[in-house]
């Protein structure tokens, strides 16, 4: 329904599980944050949410490229390897420290590449959290209706040299729930 409503109107997305009593509880709401409303209307008018995740489909050769990267990790690895178990776990714990930020540092770089290339398309962007380890990029855009193919368009030029490496999850069109926050106090 909301597709279908979004290809003639633009939708403003109101909190999930909002519900009202009655038709009067939504008359009320909309006079009086009408003029809210209205500027929200003009802010998304002709816009949509787009949304995009990153994964490395092979932690492993991520960590190879962080061995071959980072001298550092890969000579505690090797000392770590060269010790009895029993003498390792300092060792062991800042490997782990290591690891991880070089993890988050990496992420954080491939991240930037793709954002910065759909940003130049996008009215505007939010990055949410990204989950566990493999998550490389979660991101929302919000694009004008006339550049949604361009940006299509360079999400698949990114998929198809990057195919190897990473799966991205593309998902759109969608009202802009990334970009208006609309909360309903029902009194």
């Amino acid at each position: 329904v909301i597709e279908r409503v979004m290809k003639d109107w633009t939708v403003l997305p109101v909190r999930f599980s909002t519900v009202a009593d009655s038709i009067e509880d939504i008359r009320g709401v909309l006079r009086k944050r009408y003029e809210e409303f209205k500027s929200m209307l003009r802010d998304m008018d002709n816009k949509i949410e787009l949304g995009l995740k990153a994964l490395w489909k092979d932690m492993d050769m991520v960590f190879q490229e962080m061995l071959q990267e980072n001298e550092e990790i890969k000579r505690l690895r090797d000392k770590i390897a060269a010790m009895p178990p029993a003498k390792t776990y300092g060792d062991k714990i800042n490997l782990g420290k290591m690891v991880q930020a070089g993890l988050k540092s990496k992420k954080e770089a491939e991240a930037d590449k793709m954002m910065n290339s759909l940003k130049t398309i996008s009215a505007d962007t939010r990055v949410n959290q990204v989950y566990g380890d493999n998550m490389v990029l979660n991101a929302a855009f919000l694009v004008g209706m006339t550049r949604i193919k361009e940006f299509d368009n360079m999400v698949e030029g990114f998929d198809a040299a990057h195919s190897k490496r990473l799966k991205i999850k593309y998902v759109g069109p969608a009202p802009p729930f990334n970009f208006v926050n609309i909360v309903v106090e029902w009194k």
